[in-house]
């Protein structure tokens, strides 16, 4: 194994150190086969179609499986994150490679001998489980300099390219006439993959270095006690000096002006402050989280919530109802062309990582700013959807943009506002959040294909993320901007 953990006095992380492009490279080969599978399902819905095993309408059937696999993929976050952080990578990784084995053997049963049942808990499974098996990766990104900023963009990009799975699939199948469940069948040796490398390669726990400096509370309590002391003049002088440059630290580290934070002087630039002997942690460009409910009442965490479960469920809701739309508006031949397309498209977000990265590392809240246009623009010609050049030339385009770069701000800036010691919580916390959104996508699907049409659900969704573009006034300044150095530091927050 790469991390001999035996070594007495060497720390996993000064271990691994050495290996940090390989764990790299394992880790976009873990996301990229499982993480962001189940949003391929397009591609896999037309095998399904072509095969015709489930009926000649199965709309609102195939809109329950997927709706299943997407709530799947969000509520895994909660329970395999808590695993992640009291269990570590290497469990995690073990535990959730056996999950997706037994998960790909539903789906393959299920398309094997049409059973509607065995594909929804496929389909569920795969979604539950797959972006379990990113989970060990994402705190890697500590091991180098960047603190992560490029390597969680990578792993969007390469989250976001997992739908070339099923993608692949519909290829194999239209081209060489390779069934749906044959395919499923030999993707069984992936889990197998995953379960072996994650066990030679994934440290035992978290590679983030601890942090045992005592936080500003704890400053102040000194400061009461000495105080209350009173002991000599000179505690008292000592005591009121340090509360004055403390202050002023926090004055700083949340102005509204930015572009001063970590300029020259500034009293928290050390990132620490030594009194009576003992230094203190202070604020760096952003709150201090005392503990995990500071930080689930905090604006950057609801925001971070709101803002993926809103855009996600507009991303799933086309990804559902792609099929449905295009054949109420084209037609078979034509709509069959246009998902076509859109299965192509959908893998190649990661050609706007380096963009993305450069946002992440200047102006993270910019990037929430970009992705709300992005949405608007491509939901904005869904909602009159009848222009087949619109629909390849610009919108399919955008949604692969766009799903690449909600992802890479999300996880970016959990870790950049909350640290890594609780991000498996968090990101399940907000998953969860996302998952309770996406119970819409049914209904909306349902009332749609009732309706035999889709305006209301793309007008509705089109409208949902507007409240959006007032981001930079709902956020306190600072927000994200841990790790952001003050030459980059944008002059607005």
């Amino acid at each position: 194994m790469l991390n001999p953990v035996w070594k007495a006095g060497i720390s996993e992380r000064e271990q691994l150190a050495p290996y940090k492009t390989t764990l790299f490279v394992v880790g976009v080969f873990h996301t990229l086969l499982c993480a962001g599978t189940v949003y391929g399902w397009s591609s896999l819905e037309a095998i399904l179609r072509a095969e015709g095993s489930f009926g000649e309408s199965p709309d609102q059937l195939f809109a329950a499986i997927f709706t299943l696999g997407a709530v799947g993929s969000y509520i895994s976050n909660l329970p395999f994150g808590v695993l992640l952080d009291t269990k570590g990578p290497k469990i995690t990784g073990m535990v959730s490679s056996a999950c997706y084995f037994v998960a790909f053997a539903c789906a393959a049963r299920g398309c094997t001998y049409a059973s509607p049942t065995f594909l929804a808990l496929g389909i569920f499974g795969i979604g539950f489980v797959g972006p379990a098996l990113q989970l060990p990766t994402l705190g890697l990104g500590c091991l180098f300099s960047d603190g992560g900023t490029i390597s969680m963009s990578v792993q969007a990009a390469a989250y976001d390219g997992g739908t070339f799975v099923f993608a692949a699939a519909r290829e194999l199948y239209f081209d060489y006439g390779v069934p749906s469940g044959t395919f499923l069948t030999y993707f069984m040796l992936v889990p197998v993959f995953t379960f072996v490398t994650g066990y030679l390669f994934w440290p035992l726990g978290s590679l983030e270095e601890a942090n045992d400096k005592p936080t500003p509370a704890a400053a102040l309590k000194a400061l009461d006690a000495a105080i209350a002391k009173e002991e000599a003049a000179t505690a008292v002088d000592e005591a009121e000096d340090f509360s004055g440059r403390l202050l002023a630290a926090f004055d700083l580290a949340h102005t509204d002006d930015v572009s001063q934070q970590g300029g020259p002087g500034a009293p928290f630039l050390a990132k620490t402050m030594s009194f009576q002997g003992e230094e203190y942690e202070l604020p760096v460009q952003g709150q201090s989280y005392e503990s995990l409910d500071s930080m689930l009442k905090s604006r950057p965490f609801l925001f971070l919530a709101l803002f993926a479960a809103t855009h996600i469920l507009k991303l799933n809701f086309i990804i559902t109802s792609i099929n449905a739309q295009t054949l109420a508006n084209f037609s078979p031949e034509d709509a069959l062309q246009l998902t076509k397309w859109f299965g192509y498209m959908l893998p190649f977000g990661f050609v706007s990582a380096p963009v993305t990265v450069y946002l992440l590392a200047t102006d993270p809240v910019k990037a929430f700013v970009i992705a709300n246009w992005l949405s608007f623009v491509y939901g904005l010609i869904f909602c009159y959807g009848e222009s087949g050049p619109l629909l390849v030339g610009l919108a399919f385009p955008i949604i692969a943009l766009s799903k690449q770069l909600v992802y890479s701000s999300i996880f970016h800036c959990i870790g950049a506002e909350f640290g890594f010691g609780k991000y498996g919580t968090l990101l399940g916390i907000i998953n969860v959040t996302v998952a309770a959104f996406g119970l819409v996508q049914y209904p909306l699907v349902s009332f749609s294909t009732n309706a035999e049409s889709y305006a209301f659900a793309n007008w509705f969704l089109l409208l949902l993320a507007v409240p959006f573009f007032g981001v930079r006034y709902y956020l306190p300044p600072g927000a994200f901007m841990r790790g952001v150095s003050s030459e980059n530091a944008p002059l607005v927050a």
